[in-house]
């Protein structure tokens, strides 16, 4: 007669017990999966899939570069003191941009968050042909400071995201 080792054979039965329901798992995977993608045998309309390219995800290249600064020259739109960091009592600050010759009646926004929460919003018309600067500016309003806290700002042309900056008031 033949024996068999008791520790051996649980082992051989845990063994096909659990390839069992592997293949029995895969089995009824593969089976629901092409019970799903056949067609029902209810007549359905024909679908047809349009794949529409977004224009949105390309940026349409407006605004070539973005900076912070104490104060700009009108005539020139260069920065004067451009930084990145200022103090509570500091007024006006600005937001410059070089612009691409935009065409007129294109819209360049800006969106402003501190601390992660959003702050504000505005926006500018061009109205004139082949402008290569542009500007927004913040400023007090009497008895006021600007918070502390890290500002985020995006800038946007005609809905479109441009660019991303980010500046740091204190109290210093």
């Amino acid at each position: 007669m033949i024996r068999f080792n008791q520790q051996g054979l649980s082992s051989l039965i845990i063994l096909l017990v659990v390839v069992v329901l592997a293949g029995g798992g895969f089995a009824g995977y593969k089976y629901l999966n092409t019970k799903n993608s056949t067609s029902s045998t209810t007549p359905s309309a024909k679908v047809t899939k349009k794949v529409v390219v977004s224009q949105r995800s390309k940026t349409p290249g407006v605004v070539l570069a973005a900076l912070t600064a104490h104060g700009y020259n009108p005539k020139t739109g260069a920065a004067i003191k451009p930084d990145k960091y200022f103090t509570t009592k500091d007024t006006p600050l600005y937001l410059l941009m070089n612009i691409n010759k935009p065409k007129i009646g294109t819209r360049l926004e800006y969106v402003r968050y501190l601390q992660g929460k959003y702050l504000d919003h505005k926006s500018i018309k061009i109205t004139q042909p082949n402008l290569k600067f542009a500007y927004f500016d913040w400023n007090n309003k009497p008895g006021k400071s600007h918070k502390k806290g890290v500002y985020r700002v995006r800038l946007y042309s005609n809905g479109v995201l441009e660019k991303k900056i980010n500046y740091v008031i204190s109290s210093k």
